[in-house]
């Protein structure tokens, strides 16, 4: 015999909340998801992992970059046969090696002796092209001291000037018996 269902029966069935979809407090993560709390801890782990790996392949390609920028475009030698002034650095009579990082009006010059670094020094003037007959330093005889006015490199094209007190640049032009060619040497980095 069928037995119709009381009326407060039918409204609590009505009105009864689906649980199937309500994650409760105090269930672990992603219970009604199937996921339990470990997975979801790895996957956050793996999220860090990807985030941390993220930085450090954007961090290498920085440094790369930077080493790259640090790289010279010429290398090369000369013999000062005479104490020199060159910027800042005073060159006893000796040999040397150079390098220049960049080919254009930024480009410094570092100045070694043996496996010391003496210095490096900026040119205040940039010339570019390709008439240059050789490589060379040329130096100023002051009187007093040596002063390397400008550097000179044929081979890739580039000549650099450097400071001099202005006395030097009036003594050069009027006399230019005492600017010094010294031969330089060089090659491509």
């Amino acid at each position: 015999m069928f037995r119709p269902l009381a009326k407060s029966v039918l409204i609590k069935q009505a009105f009864k909340p689906d649980l199937k979809n309500t994650k409760r407090p105090s269930e672990p993560q992603g219970a009604r998801t199937g996921i339990s709390g470990r997975t979801a801890m790895k996957n956050i782990g793996s999220a860090k992992s990807l985030i941390l790996a993220s930085v450090v392949a954007v961090a290498l390609s920085v440094g790369a970059g930077v080493a790259n920028a640090q790289t010279s475009v010429c290398k090369g030698k000369f013999i000062l046969p005479f104490k020199a002034q060159w910027g800042k650095m005073v060159l006893p009579a000796g040999e040397y090696t150079y390098t220049l990082d960049k080919a254009n009006i930024n480009g410094r010059v570092t100045i070694r002796q043996g496996d010391k670094t003496i210095g490096t020094v900026t040119a205040v003037g940039f010339w570019q092209g390709n008439n240059l007959k050789q490589s060379e330093l040329l130096a100023v005889d002051t009187g007093s001291v040596y002063r390397i006015r400008a550097l000179r490199l044929a081979g890739i094209g580039v000549a650099y000037s450097y400071s001099v007190p202005e006395e030097t640049a009036k003594l050069m032009a009027r006399n230019p018996e005492f600017v010094h060619q010294i031969s330089v040497s060089h090659g491509g980095m």
